[in-house]
């Protein structure tokens, strides 16, 4: 499995590390309403977006055993390249080859850590929302 987020341009940024897990939230949106001798009755109000959510961390120093490719980008490089997607204003297309997500996202969350334990390295958590077009 390989994660990418590509913008319009073609520019693209390949996730050093895969994700332990990667979450994907479905729901439907609905209206409860209460009439009065009734009770309470739900109404759809058809699909929320999707979320998309994983963890990993960019690592200072290459490790065959979890890197997915060689010539790392630097941990500041790569979490700089990832603010960039944050505060676009236009849809990147997040791709992880063999799960069959090829969608445009929406970068809504970035956190960084850092961890005493591991220096250098910068840990973080993404959640991207699905775009639709109105």
């Amino acid at each position: 499995m390989d994660i990418y987020l590509i913008d319009g341009t073609r520019n693209f940024f390949h996730f050093p590390v895969n994700p332990e897990e990667i979450t994907i939230s479905r729901s439907k949106g609905y209206e409860t309403i209460n009439m009065l001798e009734y009770g309470e009755f739900d109404f759809t109000l058809g699909d929320k977006i999707k979320e998309i959510t994983f963890s990993s961390f960019f690592p200072k120093d290459y490790d065959p055993s979890y890197c997915r490719y060689s010539n790392l980008p630097t941990p500041r490089a790569a979490t700089n390249q990832l603010n960039q997607f944050l505060v676009s204003k236009k849809p990147a297309q997040l791709v992880i080859t063999g799960t069959g997500v090829n969608v445009p996202v929406y970068l809504i969350t970035y956190n960084t850590t850092f961890r005493g334990g591991e220096p250098d390295d910068i840990s973080f958590d993404l959640t991207f929302r699905t775009w639709r077009d109105a």
